[in-house]
């Protein structure tokens, strides 16, 4: 009888950390970034999500999305991508600021919560889809700001 209540509790601890393992997961959106876009925030940056706004599930997964991410050690963001200080264009949406402007348009997110253009590198990418994506880099107030366009 002991044997059993033990192999009952050490399974229900077996299961109570998964689940709690899996919830970080499933709540920690860098893993759909590397999933969509093959991009990594390096965790030794030591980030963590501080805002996120999205146009809501669609049947398509289209839509936009936005997350805002804060770091304590610079070097590895620093390391992630050439950063770019001028203004490139996007496929379909003209220049960053343009089109990041557009898509935080679409799902009002307030100017509190936007990057502030002039204080930002940039990094961009496009998928055949049609989907775009923006990172920006604001070094002053370590943030990074990622803008995600799906069509």
């Amino acid at each position: 009888m002991k044997k059993k209540t033990i192999v009952s509790v050490i399974f229900a601890l077996i299961l109570l950390v998964s689940s709690m393992m899996y919830w970080k997961y499933s709540n920690d959106y860098t893993h759909e970034i590397k999933e969509n876009w093959n991009i990594s925030i390096p965790s030794d940056s030591d980030y963590s999500e501080v805002y996120r706004k999205d146009s809501g599930s669609s049947f398509n997964g289209d839509g936009v999305r936005y997350h805002v991410f804060t770091y304590k050690n610079e070097e590895p963001i620093e390391k992630m991508f050439s950063w770019k200080k001028d203004q490139g264009e996007t496929i379909y949406d003209g220049h960053y600021i343009d089109a990041t402007n557009k898509w935080l348009d679409e799902i009002n997110v307030l100017a509190i919560s936007r990057p502030t253009h002039t204080d930002c590198v940039y990094w961009y990418k496009s998928h055949e889809d049609h989907s775009e994506i923006i990172i920006l880099w604001n070094k002053k107030e370590k943030r990074l700001y990622v803008v995600e366009s799906f069509m």
